[in-house]
């Protein structure tokens, strides 16, 4: 019982929370009807089925064959495999439709929660923290990005960074800085799992408010250091206690404030890094590939915010965004649902006039006053004038689109004003008085009024059918599995551009695709296609037998038809030897000789293959059998009369090893796109495997992070005994 009272208030608000979020998804959890819609099927489902499925059978998702000739899933980033709650489902089950429907739901449970331990720091009003949490994981924001699981995922966690990193840097209070330390590690913690989630853009805007709250808390404090200096009323410096628990020798006995916020926020980054090496190392490699290297800006300001948009701000269904009759709004719906209270915004706007006569609330108010401009006028992108300078000075920022997304930081900068407004009232309303609990209930009753008015219908937050729905098997997909099962592994064709195909589903189907939904495919597999399409016999070398007419226009009278499809019989097996062989000087070269030789006779190298110290010759005696084709593993026997390269119609990408043999053997840069070993003649068993040297290093970084992390815990569960030890051997 004395654990329920000290811990009343959490108990309660995470049972505010579960019975809100229940009755909001009633229909889904408890009528069963309701299901996900749009990206969280074609970016999220498909992917996390496959490595979960993958996972369960006893290997880590490394490659996935079954989207754009083969894609290193480990290294996507928005399939958030090491996402702990992911991991946890992936660990006990396949992911189905209902359980990415579930941990969605849980998330908006979460967000509540989170938000409720930001708002209740800030305001210390218990009462308002339940609006302010229900405010935040029902909000625009939010309910939009219902189907985006990954911006969902991180924006999750944004206030409970920010709780901490608030905790870590605040001057009042004098505590011991070895706890501002502690939350420091805390704050960096959930900034890698927000990372880990999935979402780059998201965590991105999470880490840029991060830095810019330091520089702004920094700037403060100097300028209040040099008035104080010019007063001759220099305050005494913050004891720093930490000498009488731990570390006397690592830490200074009393640095300077402002040294101390520099090293708080250095740990903050440092523990995020720590956390998702494990996720970004692999990621790194991938964008560096990827079609999204560098984007340009029109690109990077697609999405952009229409000001028109601000009224869905007050009216939750402006533009029928929310329900109803057909949307008239700004593409795309979802980035322009911006509904976050009539409530929430009067309270900001109190929050942001009183906040700044009152002493002790100036800084909070003024910080978010300006995060909530900046984040508006940003988001606005093409319409206005901020977005292009982020693009050109500040980090990372020439890699995202969409600039509307950051309106996730205006949702943080609301409800931070509206703390600050409960928070300065007390001269107005004493929060003790019956009264001013009476008028916070009100409030709370107001706010959850509004929320559950526009969020019960709300379109944006589940699709209105059943789950299975989803799983319903298109015709060609039947047709192509049976057409598999006749066939040996090795003659086992790609599809390419099918509408049924056009959400990932091949990977849960086992349909190899020569195409994908992902926005991180590479840049060779992008200029391939576009010459591919012009080019019949390069459609034979990727192994597409289904195609739209369209892409193969040379052939397309005589080919075969099904429906608006064409049948591409000559497609070329998943591994082939060539006669001949030719150097390119560099990448583009190799792209251009694409145009003008037999790719079934002569193979396009990167690089001159020393090694050859026998003429390669042509022949007419080989075999070839696929003995094993798992995700990222081939397993194969072969037999040529003369050497000759054997070809491989699967992306080449960093990691990839191959043993003739039990011989390592170089794999070479193929036809722009593909993989190729050179065979001598003879017998032999070869072996490619796909492995991925960032995810070990990453996983190191990450163990360490780890273990700091379940220091920080063990340290603050024991915090008072360990500190009555040290004291009893180490007395001051």
């Amino acid at each position: 019982m004395s654990f329920i009272r000290k811990n009343f208030q959490i108990i309660f608000a995470l049972f505010f929370y579960a019975t809100f979020t229940l009755v909001i998804f009633w229909n889904p959890i408890v009528n069963k009807f309701g299901a996900i819609q749009w990206d969280a099927i074609s970016v999220h489902f498909f992917n996390l089925f496959f490595s979960s499925q993958t996972w369960q059978a006893g290997q880590l998702p490394l490659w996935t064959p079954y989207i754009f000739n083969g894609f290193p899933q480990i290294a996507d980033l928005q399939v958030a495999l090491f996402y702990p709650v992911n991991l946890i489902i992936s660990f006990f089950s396949v992911f189905t439709p209902e359980s990415m429907q579930y941990q969605l739901i849980f998330h908006y449970l979460l967000a509540g929660f989170f938000a409720f331990l930001f708002t209740r720091y800030l305001s210390g009003n218990f009462i308002f923290a339940l609006g302010g949490g229900l405010i935040y994981a029902f909000s625009g924001f939010m309910v939009g990005h219902g189907s985006h699981v990954g911006m969902q995922n991180t924006a999750v966690w944004l206030p409970l960074i920010f709780l901490f990193l608030l905790r870590a840097l605040e001057d009042k209070g004098y505590s011991p800085f070895y706890k501002k330390i502690r939350d420091a590690i805390f704050c960096g913690f959930f900034l890698g799992i927000a990372i880990l989630a999935g979402h780059f853009q998201m965590a991105l805007y999470t880490a840029f408010a991060i830095g810019f709250y330091f520089a702004f808390d920094f700037i403060w404090t100097l300028v209040l250091k040099i008035k104080q200096q010019e007063r001759g009323k220099i305050e005494p410096l913050e004891l720093d206690r930490a000498k009488q628990y731990f570390l006397p020798k690592i830490l200074p006995q009393k640095p300077n404030s402002l040294r101390k916020k520099i090293a708080i926020i250095a740990i903050v980054y440092i523990m995020a890094i720590l956390i998702s090496s494990i996720q970004f190392f692999p990621t790194f490699e991938l964008t560096k590939q990827s079609l999204r290297a560098k984007i340009s800006l029109e690109m990077s300001q697609t999405e952009s915010l229409n000001p028109d948009s601000l009224k869905s701000l007050f009216n939750y269904n402006y533009n029928n965004v929310a329900y109803g009759g057909q949307y008239t709004g700004p593409w795309d719906r979802t980035q322009n649902y911006l509904y976050i209270t009539v409530t929430a915004i009067f309270l900001a706007i109190c929050g942001a006039i009183l906040g700044i006569f009152k002493k002790e609330s100036r800084k909070t108010a003024i910080f978010f006053l300006i995060l909530s401009i900046i984040s508006v006028i940003y988001s606005f992108g093409q319409y206005g004038f901020l977005q292009k300078y982020f693009y050109q000075f500040v980090p990372f920022f020439d890699k995202i689109r969409a600039p509307s997304n950051m309106m996730l930081l205006f949702n943080l900068a609301v409800v931070g004003l509206a703390a600050t407004a409960s928070k300065t009232s007390a001269f107005l309303l004493n929060p003790r008085n019956i009264i001013a609990k009476l008028f916070w209930i009100m409030i709370l009753i107001i706010s959850a009024a509004e929320i559950f008015n526009a969020v019960l219908p709300n379109e944006l937050l589940y699709a209105r059918k059943k789950s299975s729905d989803i799983l319903r098997e298109p015709w060609i997909a039947q047709n192509i599995l049976q057409e598999y099962e006749a066939l040996d592994e090795i003659d086992k064709f790609k599809v390419f551009k099918i509408p049924e195909f056009s959400d990932n589903s091949t990977q849960m189907r086992k349909i190899y695709a020569f195409d994908g939904y992902n926005p991180l495919a590479l840049a060779r597999y992008g200029n391939f296609v576009d010459i591919m399409v012009k080019n019949a016999n390069l459609i034979d070398l990727a192994g597409i037998k289904y195609l739209p007419c369209q892409f193969i226009p040379e052939r397309a009278n005589t080919l075969e038809k099904v429906g608006n499809l064409c049948i591409n019989t000559d497609y070329f097996p998943r591994a082939f030897f060539v006669t001949d062989y030719t150097v390119a000087s560099n990448a583009d070269d190799a792209l251009m000789k694409l145009k003008e030789i037999y790719p079934r006779k002569t193979v396009i190298l990167e690089e001159n293959p020393e090694i050859i110290t026998v003429a390669i010759q042509e022949t007419e005696k080989q075999e070839i059998i696929i003995e094993d084709a798992t995700p990222g593993i081939w397993k194969l026997s072969v037999k040529n009369e003369n050497n000759g390269f054997l070809v491989f119609n699967q992306t080449h990408y960093p990691g990839w090893q191959a043993k003739i043999d039990s011989q390592d053997t170089k794999i070479y840069q193929a036809d722009y796109l593909f993989q190729a070993i050179f065979v001598p003649a003879g017998d032999h068993k070869i072996i490619l495997q796909f492995d991925s040297k960032p995810l070990k290093s990453g996983a190191i970084l990450t163990i360490i992070g780890l273990i700091i992390i379940l220091t920080a815990i063990i340290f603050a569960i024991f915090e008072k005994k360990l500190k009555l030890a040290w004291e009893k051997y180490y007395p001051s």
